[in-house]
């Protein structure tokens, strides 16, 4: 439960904290993020145990890939339905896989600077979103198993 509520409480901080213009317009705020996430990944992938990639369960990674094809797949069908550019498509799933430190690096790729708001939104947006959705599923799926 501690980790649950250090979770929502950094997300609710950080979200209360954007509207406050005086910390919204911090010089280089923008830098110190991404450093402090490329931090948070660095440490994050040196915790890594390496018996997950020889003892993989297949079932597992197949669902997981399941999960990220079909999401894709049902981006693209409602970005086409909506017609939405290409480029806002591509700058927006690679932010819902890889996050935002990867966003400039895709949009210079693709020669487009205009699609770096729309990326960032959908970053941000999903980071917010799929922490509360990642927690209130986990504690219904926990409730409903009885554990």
């Amino acid at each position: 439960m501690r980790t649950t509520t250090t979770i929502v409480a950094i997300t609710t901080l950080g979200l209360a904290c954007s509207f406050i213009p005086t910390i919204r317009n911090l010089a280089n705020s923008f830098q110190l993020g991404g450093y402090l996430i490329l931090i948070f990944c660095f440490t994050s992938g040196t915790m890594v145990n390496a018996n997950i990639i020889t003892e993989l369960d297949y079932s597992l990674a197949g669902y997981f890939i399941f999960i990220l094809v079909g999401s894709l797949i049902l981006q693209a069908v409602l970005c086409r339905m909506l017609d939405i550019d290409t480029d806002t498509f591509l700058i927006t799933s690679s932010a819902a896989i890889m996050s935002v430190p990867f966003i400039p690096t895709i949009a210079g790729s693709l020669k487009n600077r205009e699609i770096l708001l729309p990326g960032f939104a959908a970053a941000i947006i999903g980071y917010a979103a799929g922490n509360y959705l990642g927690i209130i599923v986990a504690n219904t799926t926990r409730w409903l198993l009885g554990t």
